[in-house]
């Protein structure tokens, strides 16, 4: 009597640029997570497949979307799709808003037009959470004013009979410009204010 059995090997898209990752969680290896990251033809992730990662046997695909300046300002939430047994499945932005049923199925930033590029405003998923709706995280990024007041401590250092002891040797403040001033207003208008200082500590 002979037994057939057909076993599907996983099988990257070879026209495409990829990384295969294969970590094994038993000693038999029959338990193991496999990952395939693909790219584009400048080196930038452009679609992650997790291989049959989802308990019906699907794969789950994160496709990854630049700007026009090359940015990647959004971040796709990922969509369970039939397996390809490691292939690229080509998913955009529109089929992953028709899964989840909303016209934006991603965080996404707005950036500030300086070589910094830093995030001015971050939006979430979801309609109420969109970047239209102002329902938003908002950053502004300033420096120190005399308004601020922000106290300076200086301390001193003693070591007595094997006991080490800090204490306070005085309290000043910070002359104007001395500190950047990051202010974080999340989505429900609560600020958040973060002083530091030139060697970036808080």
């Amino acid at each position: 009597m002979f037994v057939a059995q057909i076993i599907w090997a996983q099988t990257p898209t070879t026209s495409e640029n990829f990384i295969y990752t294969k970590t094994y969680l038993s000693a038999d290896g029959s338990k193991k997570t496999e990952t395939v990251q693909y790219f584009d033809g400048l080196g930038r992730a452009k679609e992650i497949v997790q291989v049959k990662a989802t308990p019906l046997g699907k794969d789950l695909v994160l496709p990854v979307t630049y700007d026009q300046l090359g940015r990647q300002t959004k971040t796709l939430l990922p969509v369970p799709v039939a397996t390809a047994n490691s292939g690229i499945h080509g998913i955009d932005e529109n089929t992953v808003n028709s899964y989840y049923g909303v016209a934006n199925a991603f965080s996404e930033q707005r950036l500030e037009n300086s070589p910094l590029a830093r995030a001015l405003e971050v939006s979430s998923p979801g309609t109420e959470w969109s970047m239209a709706t102002g329902h938003t995280a908002k950053m502004l990024y300033l420096i120190n004013t005399d308004a601020d007041q922000v106290k300076k401590y200086n301390t001193s250092v003693s070591w007595n009979n094997a006991t080490l002891t800090t204490s306070i040797s005085s309290v000043s403040f910070y002359d104007v410009n001395q500190l950047s001033k990051n202010v974080l207003t999340d989505e429900n208008g609560y600020v958040t204010i973060d002083f530091k200082n030139s060697e970036g500590k808080t």
